[in-house]
């Protein structure tokens, strides 16, 4: 086993697509940056922050999140078109080991580009959000979240994208081949992903649902739409209005925690299983 690993992991460190991978989330990390601070001054409000740059580099479906398992579908499919998996077995490896591997090298290869492309965007942001608009120094921008929120969207996300892998391990090696996986696995987590996030935007008054989504979507809770009330707000009008704020709640925390362990283990255990009954050519 460590022989595999660390044999995936001088590969890695030599390949070009991976490098390439990184200096396109470098690049669009400060793009993104840019724009967000382009519009700051367009409107004259402060819309870039590291916090805010933070939350949008973790979302799955966004900006860098869909690049992860296309390319981890790539490096995968070419370990079976190039003999590799087949040459680790002639040497002795047996077929949970490989398994096993192709999980764990999954896991650094994501982490590698997540953690880099997160800390990049975190970075810029509180970098540019010290830029001043109409003399003012821009520290919270316009979306507001609870004070939890942050943390809480950071321990989901890293869940999320643990099952992610396992969800993309386990149809790479079930097709073998990257035409029918790419769409397969990009159209289950964008589906997952976006689904919950309307749906909570739009039934908040529907607790059956929401619990529903709770349980049977892994990624709910990163895209959940819920809202906090934390006081009123008095409008010129005489209006009173509640103060809310995007928050994460304690159920929908707990729930999307088991979901993604619940989905990980499933999409392991039967990829593993799969794997290990089938033939290797």
């Amino acid at each position: 086993m460590k022989e595999l690993f660390l044999s995936y992991l001088y590969k890695l460190r030599h390949d070009l697509a991976f490098k390439i991978t990184l200096i396109i989330g470098g690049s669009l990390a400060l793009l993104m940056s840019l724009i967000y601070l382009g519009l700051s001054f367009l409107i004259n409000e402060p819309l870039l922050s590291g916090p805010m740059m933070l939350i949008a580099s973790l979302s799955p479906t966004q900006n860098f999140g869909l690049a992860v398992p296309i390319n981890l579908i790539t490096f995968t499919v070419l370990e079976f078109t190039q003999g590799s998996i087949r040459n680790k077995i002639i040497g002795g490896h047996s077929k949970a080991e490989i398994y096993v591997s192709l999980f764990l090298n999954g896991l650094l290869f994501t982490f590698a580009l997540m953690v880099t492309y997160a800390l990049l965007s975190y970075g810029l942001g509180s970098l540019f959000g010290l830029i001043k608009i109409d003399g003012s120094v821009v520290a919270n921008p316009l979306f507001s979240y609870s004070d939890s929120y942050l943390w809480k969207l950071i321990v989901l996300s890293i869940f999320s994208y643990i099952n992610i892998v396992a969800l993309t391990i386990f149809f790479s090696t079930l097709f073998r081949n990257i035409g029918p996986t790419i769409p397969v696995v990009i159209l289950l987590i964008v589906f997952t992903s976006v689904f919950g996030t309307i749906v909570s935007a739009f039934t908040n008054d529907n607790e059956g649902l929401l619990w529903a989504l709770r349980i049977i979507d892994p990624f709910y809770g990163t895209g959940a739409v819920e809202m906090e009330t934390i006081g009123q707000i008095v409008m010129p009008d005489g209006t009173v209005i509640d103060d809310t704020v995007r928050t994460i709640g304690t159920e929908t925390f707990v729930s999307s925690i088991i979901s993604n362990v619940v989905y990980t283990g499933l999409f392991f255990g039967f990829g593993c299983l799969i794997f290990a009954k089938r033939d290797v050519k």
